[in-house]
């Protein structure tokens, strides 16, 4: 594989596959960018990118008590569109000695094994195409980020949600959807991720994800353009707020699913626990179905 796919694809985090980790960075893969591991049974781990350069290399650092730990990477460009992939662990600080033994023991073993993973993943995605790095970035949204989450809101309740509800739902349902809607929900602590991609002319918003705390429950919600529908963008945004959920306590996750989403959320470990109405601002109602995803505990 080339470098440049090998770079792509490793700094695009949703590539990061080590179960039972989830693994979620607030921003883009650049300096000073900070993210979190969630591992069951444990609390989350925070961690910081340094030293990019890209295309070339860049650390993975996290702060130990007295001391620092630096997952170093470097991306070698050699003959013949191959790469040499090379990581180097780094434990740095004043009390760097206590945690000598328990980091070999952690990764001595399991370094190799996960190194040649991470290059047949690189491999399999460069030739069959799947990997999204290069087209499509996940992040954290801003406020000013409110008016695109609602073009992408409206688009996928028109574009998918009008396949499954009548005309006057349809309209009904998007009615209220404007930027303040999303300025409020941030206030109120509710968490939004973007999905950035190119699919036509110019890289725009495809569809957002987001996570709430409602009362004892936490709760998500996934929209998609239609045009960006079934091409993993959706389970991309949901491993987003899914990490969220997370890293702040969740051992479960709800949603009120609209009929057009049913097999989205099935697909992504949702159960259908009831079926029920939701009502619009219009006073209609609207036919949903009451889903939980139970998720690891302990965390």
């Amino acid at each position: 594989m080339s470098a440049r796919f090998a770079w792509r694809f490793w700094t695009d985090v949703r590539n990061w596959d080590d179960p039972p980790a989830q693994f979620m960075l607030d921003g883009p893969f650049a300096d000073g960018s900070r993210g979190t591991t969630v591992l069951p049974g444990q609390a989350p781990s925070r961690w910081c990118i340094r030293d990019v350069r890209s295309g070339r290399s860049a650390t993975i650092e996290m702060e130990l008590d007295g001391a620092t730990l630096g997952f170093e990477w470097y991306f070698t460009p050699l003959a013949d569109r191959k790469t040499k992939l090379t990581q180097r662990l780094v434990l740095s600080g004043e009390q760097a000695s206590r945690y000598a033994d328990q980091v070999r023991a952690a990764f001595g073993p399991n370094l190799p094994a996960g190194m040649a993973r991470v290059a047949a993943a690189m491999v399999r995605a460069e030739v069959d195409g799947t990997g999204t790095a290069s087209s499509v970035e996940v992040r954290r949204a801003r406020p000013t980020d409110v008016e695109e989450i609602a073009a992408a809101h409206l688009d996928s309740i028109r574009s998918i949600g009008s396949l499954y509800y009548p005309p006057v739902i349809v309209s009904d349902w998007g009615a209220r959807i404007k930027g303040d809607l999303y300025v409020n929900a941030m206030a109120c602590g509710e968490v939004f991720y973007l999905a950035i991609g190119q699919l036509g002319d110019q890289p725009e918003v495809l569809g957002f994800s987001s996570h709430r705390i409602d009362g004892q429950d936490h709760r998500t919600a996934v929209y998609v353009k239609g045009k960006a529908a079934r091409r993993g963008i959706g389970s991309a945004l949901f491993r987003s707020a899914e990490a969220a959920a997370i890293g702040a306590g969740a051992t479960s996750l709800h949603v009120d699913a609209s009929l057009a989403a049913i097999e989205f959320y099935e697909a992504n470990g949702f159960d259908e626990v009831g079926r029920g109405e939701h009502r619009l601002a219009s006073g209609r109602s609207m036919a949903c179905v009451f889903m939980r995803k139970n998720l690891p505990r302990g965390v």
